[in-house]
C-alpha cells in the first residue's frame, strides 16, 4: 500500500488507483476536527504529519502494524 500511494496509484507503469484519488488521500480531509479547527493531520485512512523537516504520511493498524510512507527518502 504504501509504495502505491508513493507512486500516486501506479504500480510497474500501470495505473491501479486515479491519481487525483490518492493526491487527495494524502491531503488533510476537509473538515473540522472536534474542537472546529481545521483539520490538518488526517486524509482518507492516512495519518500526515511532518518529520525532521519531511512531510511524511503513515497508516496505523490496530495491532500495532504500521505503514510509513516519507516522500523525500522514497
Amino acid at each position: 500500500m504504501g509504495k502505491l500511494f508513493m507512486h500516486l496509484g501506479n504500480w510497474n507503469g500501470k495505473q491501479l488507483l486515479d491519481s487525483n484519488y490518492v493526491r487527495n488521500s494524502i491531503s488533510p480531509y476537509n473538515c473540522n476536527e472536534l474542537d472546529c479547527k481545521p483539520n490538518h493531520t488526517y486524509g482518507y485512512a492516512w495519518w500526515l504529519t511532518e518529520y525532521k523537516g519531511m512531510t511524511i504520511f503513515y497508516m496505523q493498524g490496530m495491532l500495532g502494524q504500521f505503514i510509513v510512507c516519507v516522500p523525500e527518502k522514497k
